[in-house]
């Protein structure tokens, strides 16, 4: 278990204890794995900070206590993610996730409150078995390394799927500032470009010039206008021209929306 853990007698410490000791231990323990060991609870020898590395890049898995925005927590939680190794989120706050790992899914709870604790154990233990039963575990810094290693590719194939991937990744790091617009009609025209894209794209198999044209209309937004010129540039040196049978009907121009 990685998560702050504060002085003795402290309130991080009690809470860091209770989450330990009521939710993550009984769960854990009760599926088959050792007893979960926490920085405080290493006894062996030496250097604390290389054994607490050692755990956390062997160990089956890493429960991940995110309260507080720890750095040291989350240092220890991208060495996890670099090595690819299965590891489940817990929120015990109303502090916000930052916006690398909020898309990862956590649990939710008040250590406090019984009926939250009770959810939380039966939540962990459904991620804990769906993680026993082999289920691949993505994480931000593996996606974007196997990204990068798909836009280098000298497949072609590989390479168009790569930049997809990173044009999907770069939207949904956009998608904040959008949602923020001022203009609700510059919204609206962003997504229904934005959904017959995937549309086309996921029954045709592949993505043509064509396609990115067809991401703006004279209803998006001038941010996303920008974007897809980007992505559009990003794209062009491998992408076909264009499709010779449309595979689903042209995105109609819409009308002005009422706002």
């Amino acid at each position: 278990m990685i998560g702050p853990i504060g002085r003795e007698g402290s309130e991080a410490r009690k809470r860091s204890d209770q989450l330990l000791r009521h939710i993550i231990d009984p769960v854990i323990s009760g599926l088959g794995y050792s007893r979960p060991l926490r920085a405080d609870r290493i006894s062996e020898s030496g250097r604390i900070t290389r054994q607490i590395i050692q755990h956390i890049v062997e160990d089956d898995l890493v429960v991940a206590d995110l309260t507080d925005s720890n750095p040291n927590v989350y240092y220890e939680l991208a060495l996890r993610h670099a090595v690819k190794m299965p590891f489940v989120q817990i929120l015990a706050g109303e502090d916000p996730l930052p916006f690398d790992v909020a898309d990862q899914r956590t649990i939710m709870v008040d250590h406090r409150d019984l009926d939250s604790v009770s959810a939380a154990k039966d939540e962990l233990a459904r991620q804990v078995e769906a993680i026993k039963s082999g289920i691949e575990i993505d994480n931000p810094l593996t996606f974007a390394v196997d990204v990068a290693s798909l836009r280098g590719s000298e497949n072609p194939g590989d390479r168009t799927q790569g930049e997809i991937l990173q044009m999907l990744e770069e939207l949904r790091n956009t998608s904040r500032v959008t949602a923020r617009a001022v203009n609700r009609s510059d919204v609206t025209a962003d997504i229904d470009a934005l959904r017959h894209f995937v549309e086309v794209v996921s029954q045709a198999g592949s993505v043509v010039d064509q396609d990115v044209d067809n991401l703006t209309n004279p209803f998006t937004s001038s941010a996303h206008s920008r974007w897809v010129k980007q992505v559009k540039q990003n794209m062009n040196p491998f992408l076909p021209y264009r499709r010779d049978t449309p595979t689903v009907d042209p995105l109609p121009s819409p009308e002005e929306p009422p706002f």
